[in-house]
């Protein structure tokens, strides 16, 4: 199950009201097709849907108390990525992965007007993939 973390994103603005920072978590269920599965070389494509939590910062740019904390709402994440097979093997043969992961999601509260009540929240990743 797909759940990304992404710790204190600085926001910088000219309008004081704007909390200073957020912080993000996704959990995004979904689906994965693997193309080629045992091939040296596999991509993959993937889909699903889940929840994004927004925990804003409790200061505003402008110094003051922000009130307005702690945003929820649905997530929607499309993707893709590649494994790779190495000659490595411990227990089992070990590979690596590559993705890249589109989470289109409600926003956090940012006091002001952006004009859209969504955004795209664009993560790359990467790690250690055992083949049993």
């Amino acid at each position: 199950m797909p759940a990304v973390a992404v710790p204190l994103q600085s926001i910088t603005a000219s309008n004081g009201s704007v909390p200073r920072n957020y912080d993000s978590f996704f959990v995004t269920p979904g689906i994965r097709l693997k193309l080629v599965p045992h091939a040296r070389v596999s991509p993959s494509f993937s889909a699903g849907g889940g929840y994004a939590l927004f925990d804003e910062s409790a200061s505003r740019i402008d110094g003051t108390h922000n009130t307005t904390r702690g945003t929820s709402g649905g997530a929607v994440q499309f993707g893709g990525g590649v494994d790779l097979r190495t000659p490595i093997k411990v227990e089992f043969p070990i590979g690596l992965r590559l993705e890249i992961r589109d989470l289109y999601t409600s926003k956090p509260t940012y006091n002001v007007s952006t004009g859209s009540a969504f955004q795209h929240n664009v993560v790359f990743s990467g790690g250690l993939v055992l083949h049993f």
